[in-house]
């Protein structure tokens, strides 16, 4: 059998490095772009006050609510419309004598946060819209909020 070649113009050596070249850089792309969306944060709010966020999939859920019972409000972001979780959320949390207690910029859609029983107002910003609530925290209670936008 004779190899057959059909003459293109093309260096097929060159379109195989340019199509591999291209699927690793894809697949790159993926993994990095997953892992800046898929992102459980933990953290203390000026070394004192515990908070966890995210929740962007199953996983990411699942993750959060094992943490639940350590956090005594919980916030739920999302569209109006159709229920979809929202990030982004810009969160503000002052206490009964206006004194700043959390405050971050990059938030949701599941927030939890273990503060001390007592009345808080929660501003909530997402994309310029503001929301107003306000929260009595009991002792041994778990307080659950949804917001929409």
């Amino acid at each position: 059998m004779k190899n057959l070649a059909i003459k293109t113009g093309f260096d097929t050596k060159a379109i195989q490095k340019f199509l591999l070249l291209s699927a690793c850089s894809f697949g790159v792309f993926l993994s990095t772009n997953q892992q800046a969306f898929a992102q459980v944060r933990q953290d203390l709010y000026m070394n004192q006050l515990p908070f966890i966020t995210g929740g962007f999939g199953n996983e990411e859920q699942n993750q959060i609510k094992q943490h639940a019972e350590q956090f005594n409000l919980h916030l739920t972001f999302a569209q109006a419309a159709d229920r979809a979780f929202i990030g982004g959320v810009k969160v503000t949390i002052t206490d009964a004598k206006g004194n700043e207690v959390f405050k971050d910029d990059n938030l949701g859609p599941l927030l939890y946060l273990k503060l001390n029983p007592g009345q808080y107002t929660l501003s909530m910003d997402y994309q310029g819209q503001v929301k107003t609530e306000s929260v009595q925290l009991e002792n041994n209670k778990t307080q659950e909020t949804v917001v929409t936008w």
